[in-house]
């Protein structure tokens, strides 16, 4: 593409970005899009619990968990993995041991990994048997970034086409193309039952020696960022795929990788309000109905020793009341180095929930994670109007989402393989050439 090709496309998305929610160019915190509401192309946003557009739908969610038993609301709260059948292979079917452990402990979504996943009909099976098991619907999510992260690109059976990594992305410099790469991704997760992607990364780049996120971060600049992972969003919730906005508060100037050990971010605020949270205030912005937490330790805005996932001083002050994200918070990955080696499994699941978090990601264990929370709200530790404020927001999310009430199992027939990769091959191609 020719400079004055990518500059006409970035001044038409900044033309499509003033249609949005006011702020997101500034940097504040705005309004999510009310149910039903669309920007430009009927984008569906996330409903903001206070809307009067929304009073029956709470209304409606109110009613359901007040009938929901504490089992109920502890497990939509889990979004656990199911990696390995009892014999330690792959899981490539929803074996009678996971559909039990969905029946009884009814988490709110699952994660599908690598190990899950082979060709587009056994995958699209999976999911239908997963959600046939299910009396709400599940959230089932993947990481699929593009580049290095890629779930379908692994599975070398399913015939998808991974985009290019967010960093090739963000050297084209049009947030257009951020946009159709996330769209192209999420068109392939839909096509396979897939309807919450652990994407985009709203992390900076600022660190070279960064182990962990490097070249899946679209830049090192806050501002060309923040529009990047704004066009992620849009493209995503264009596919019917629920963005996840990840790491809060940022992961980009660690050193060490948060699967192994807990990471630190030295920053005072100021340096972070001028870079690692723009990122995540434009998504705000934009509608993000979804962020992740990170496994970082933050001194420098924060006098409590404990990584964000499980600091009240970020998740709650910072996330919800200063930056007043309305949304779903969900944990990065429970069983990761950061939290296990230096936290037990139990506590560190109840102090994710004391600290703000509406959804714990793979649990070392299921059942262990759902007695954990249940235990604590028997003890009068947590209370179960904490548990029905995450709640009510998961069930928004899913109401915004066609994802509230059960429906009849899937009987169409099973798709085969994906229709758009030419197309898609296109778009990279685009892509790869722009950014050079």
């Amino acid at each position: 593409m020719t400079r004055t090709g990518c500059i006409v496309r970035f001044l038409l998305f900044l033309c499509f970005l003033v249609m949005l929610p006011s702020g997101i160019l500034t940097g504040c915190s705005g309004p999510f899009l009310q149910t039903g509401e669309t920007v430009e192309t009927g984008l569906k946003g996330s409903p903001s619990p206070s809307s009067p557009a929304n009073t029956t739908t709470l209304a409606s969610i109110n009613a359901a968990i007040s009938d929901m038993t504490l089992d109920e609301k502890v497990g939509q709260m889990m979004f656990p993995a199911f990696r390995t059948s009892a014999s330690g292979k792959p899981l490539l079917i929803a074996d009678e041991p996971t559909l039990k452990a969905i029946r009884q402990w009814k988490p709110g979504g699952v994660i599908l990994f690598s190990s899950n996943l082979d060709t587009v009909a056994q995958t699209a099976s999976f999911i239908r048997q997963l959600q046939s098991s299910s009396g709400i619907p599940l959230l089932v999510g993947v990481d699929e970034e593009g580049g290095t992260v890629s779930r379908l690109a692994d599975a070398h059976n399913m015939g998808a086409v991974p985009m290019p990594q967010a960093a090739i992305i963000g050297k084209t410099g049009d947030p257009a193309l951020a946009r159709e790469a996330a769209a192209a991704m999420g068109e392939q997760l839909s096509v396979l039952g897939f309807n919450l992607d652990f994407a985009p990364v709203a992390d900076i780049n600022t660190n070279p020696k960064n182990p962990v996120i490097g070249n899946r971060a679209y830049g090192t600049e806050p501002g060309p960022t923040s529009l990047m992972v704004t066009g992620a969003i849009l493209g995503l919730r264009e596919a019917g795929i629920i963005p996840v906005v990840k790491h809060f508060p940022g992961h980009g100037d660690t050193l060490t990788d948060s699967h192994l050990g807990l990471a630190v971010v030295p920053h005072d605020r100021k340096r972070m309000d001028a870079v690692e949270l723009v990122p995540f205030r434009t998504a705000i912005a934009a509608g993000a109905p979804v962020v992740m937490t990170a496994h970082v330790n933050t001194p420098g805005i924060s006098e409590k020793k404990l990584p964000a996932t499980l600091n009240p001083d970020i998740l709650t002050g910072l996330l919800r009341d200063e930056l007043q994200f309305e949304g779903v918070i969900i944990t990065d990955a429970m069983e990761m180095g950061a939290i296990t080696k230096n936290y037990g499994e139990a506590e560190s699941i109840v102090m994710a929930v004391e600290a703000g978090a509406d959804m714990l990601l793979v649990p070392v264990s299921l059942e262990r994670a759902c007695n954990a929370v249940l235990d604590a709200v028997k003890s009068g530790r947590i209370s179960e109007s904490r548990l029905n404020d995450s709640v009510r927001r998961i069930l928004l999310l899913k109401a915004a989402n066609r994802l509230e009430k059960a429906r009849p199992e899937d009987t169409s027939p099973l798709p085969t393989q994906f229709s758009g990769t030419a197309a898609w091959r296109k778009l990279v191609s685009r892509i790869e050439a722009a950014a050079r």
